[in-house]
């Protein structure tokens, strides 16, 4: 994956640096002046990589000596290909695609539990007015969200239901370094709460952020892509970051750095069961917007992660899609299964609010 990236800015970089001239320029083939005279369709030069020749030893316009003086007339690193043979450059996909996964960050090097600069690009903090510690800030950090337009944050609804003056952050990783990047801080212009968010539940714990402007899609930021509506993640390996505390309670510190977690998605019956076990009682019964997911390492996401995606990697193994919303858990060890809210539950309402809104 990582030289398929590296490739294709490259041959994004080469192909640009043609437009002047023409990135693919016709070649006519010249006269045959000997004996016997042959006629050669004519070629066009592009890159190697995007000419599709499985039988090379059959195109004479590959082979034959009129060929070695057509391509001559290419630029190093290019061939003369026929029309019918021109690949069309790979697509970068439209969402859940990180443009840094060829870099190791120059800032800081990954830890199990640390991310990396521009790991999870489409990772914004939603920050409001508060006061913390006596001290009444303008932007103090409220909870996570996730970037699915340009204009659009997914976030949970508990971390913004009743609040005022919202702003999100994009391309943060580091809260107190300078990074290779500017981070972009675009004001809400208008939330959307679930029309059946339950706050005592934390049911359809689920808001959309509209912002003012659109932020601007940089290596360190992109959108995630949404799953479709009813959408399975069972059993799949995903990750989620954020900058919640490290531990529980009054000790536990919210972290400079972004973090990440691998987790299991624990299917639904089983999650409902496991919780059975512990003070939410064998009465307790797990809502249908609602879906669960276990830490593999013993860390779990913790206080202040709220908000934050649960992404997995697509099936068609290209992107990252959004299966889940931090909503709440028991604990930060990581025994007990963390619950998410359950993006693919919510795809409809989710389309539904964009197309009315933007």
């Amino acid at each position: 994956m990582k030289l398929f990236c590296v490739a294709f800015v490259w041959l994004v970089t080469l192909l640009n640096s043609r437009m002047g001239e023409g990135a693919r320029h016709h070649v006519v083939p010249r006269a045959d002046t000997s004996e016997k005279p042959s006629v050669y369709p004519a070629c066009t030069c592009v890159l190697h990589q995007l000419c599709n020749t499985p039988h090379q030893e059959n195109k004479r316009e590959v082979h034959s000596t009129d060929t070695i003086a057509v391509s001559s007339d290419c630029a190093d690193g290019e061939i003369c290909c026929q029309t019918e043979d021109i690949n069309a450059p790979p697509k970068q996909p439209q969402c859940g695609y990180r443009q840094m996964e060829n870099l190791i960050s120059q800032i800081a090097k990954s830890s199990d539990h640390q991310a990396l600069y521009g790991e999870f690009p489409w990772m914004v903090a939603v920050m409001g007015q508060q006061y913390v510690d006596g001290v009444y800030q303008t932007s103090a950090y409220y909870c996570g969200g996730s970037l699915i337009h340009p204009n659009v944050v997914l976030t949970a609804a508990h971390c913004v239901k009743g609040k005022k003056t919202l702003t999100i952050r994009a391309g943060e990783w580091s809260i107190r370094n300078l990074e290779l990047y500017p981070v972009q801080n675009v004001n809400v212009k208008h939330v959307t709460v679930h029309e059946e968010y339950f706050a005592e539940k934390l049911h359809n714990d689920i808001a959309l952020l509209f912002l003012e402007s659109p932020v601007d899609m940089l290596p360190n930021v992109a959108t995630v892509c949404l799953p479709s509506q009813g959408k399975i993640f069972d059993n799949q390996t995903c990750m989620a970051s954020g900058w919640g505390k490290d531990v529980a309670g009054v000790l536990g510190q919210y972290q400079d750095i972004m973090k990440k977690v691998t987790m299991s998605v624990v299917p639904h019956s089983l999650c409902e069961e496991k919780l059975h076990s512990t003070r939410m009682g064998r009465d307790f019964q797990l809502h249908d917007s609602s879906m669960c997911a276990l830490a593999l390492h013993g860390r779990d996401l913790c206080q202040g992660d709220g908000g934050s995606p649960l992404v997995c990697f697509s099936a068609e193994g290209s992107s990252y899609v959004q299966a889940g919303i931090v909503s709440w858990g028991l604990d930060c060890e990581g025994e007990i299964p963390g619950v998410y809210v359950n993006v693919a539950h919510f795809r409809n309402w989710i389309d539904q609010k964009l197309a009315s809104s933007i």
